[in-house]
């Protein structure tokens, strides 16, 4: 029996275009009475072309929904969850490969995350990509939580980078509470979620640059002694933990309001 394929778009705004979506959806086969654009905020699921797709996919059988990425589905990362958990009952779903990572802006101005180089930047990029691979895979834990496995050879070789340097990588973003891992067992990849950007608003961000900039040692001994107590995962407090109290069940996955990632990212 033939798949019947639909597409799914989402643009925030009714003067932004939605060509490059629609386009991508024709190039993969569907046809465009099949494609359906909704111009509203992702901020949550009342949207009128969605809701109409999706009573057509629950009459139906033997349906194939294509999105462009998973933004495009939703902006509230634990409501998508749990959409797609429904959506996945009764249809098989295609998520297309993005034509370039997504660099949150927030690791490059916000000064909490001061600490990253651009090697952790760029990895916390990779592991947002491969979030849409999980999806896809359906790699929800026993709590519904999404996780990724990444290895360090992976990421070595999409990084270009020593193995010394590669883990460093990892490392600063775990100290940092952008990622928490867990062991799988020898020579097995960890198991890998993506934990949540810690916002600050732009006006907060200039008074603390402003604050920064002025050549007093107190200042500069202070500011690094909030940056380091802001770190509850530091090397003297996480080796002491005990496996319950490091667990994941104390990590905040990434979760984000409508408003911060639309500084997050592209539309």
């Amino acid at each position: 029996m033939e798949e019947n394929k639909y597409g799914y778009g989402r643009v925030s705004a009714k003067d932004q275009n939605e060509a490059r979506q629609v386009q991508a959806f024709i190039e993969y086969g569907i046809d465009e009475d099949n494609i359906f654009i909704d111009k509203k905020s992702g901020k949550d699921f009342d949207r009128e072309q969605y809701q109409l797709l999706k009573q057509i996919l629950k009459r139906t059988k033997n349906n194939l929904l294509v999105i462009k990425s998973i933004d495009r589905l939703g902006r509230n990362y634990k409501e998508i969850q749990e959409e797609w958990r429904e959506l996945i009952q009764y249809t098989d779903i295609k998520v297309l490969d993005n034509v370039f990572y997504q660099i949150p802006k927030e690791l490059l101005v916000n000064p909490i995350y001061n600490n990253l180089d651009s090697n952790s930047i760029l990895l916390y990029g990779l592991l947002l990509d491969r979030l849409s691979v999980s999806m896809k895979n359906k790699w929800f834990d026993k709590d519904g939580n999404i996780y990724l496995i990444y290895s360090r050879k992976e990421a070595q070789k999409m990084l270009k980078l020593s193995d010394k340097t590669t883990t460093k990588a990892f490392k600063n973003l775990e100290e940092a509470k952008l990622i928490y891992e867990i062991r799988s067992g020898y020579r097995k990849s960890n198991i890998i979620y993506v934990g949540k950007i810690n916002h600050q608003p732009i006006s907060k961000i200039m008074n603390r640059k402003n604050y920064d900039s002025r050549v007093v040692k107190s200042t500069t001994d202070d500011t690094e002694n909030l940056r380091r107590s802001n770190n509850k995962y530091n090397k003297n407090n996480y080796s002491n933990k005990s496996f319950h109290e490091k667990s994941k069940f104390h990590y905040e996955q990434r979760e984000y309001t409508e408003e911060e990632l639309e500084a997050l990212y592209c539309n």
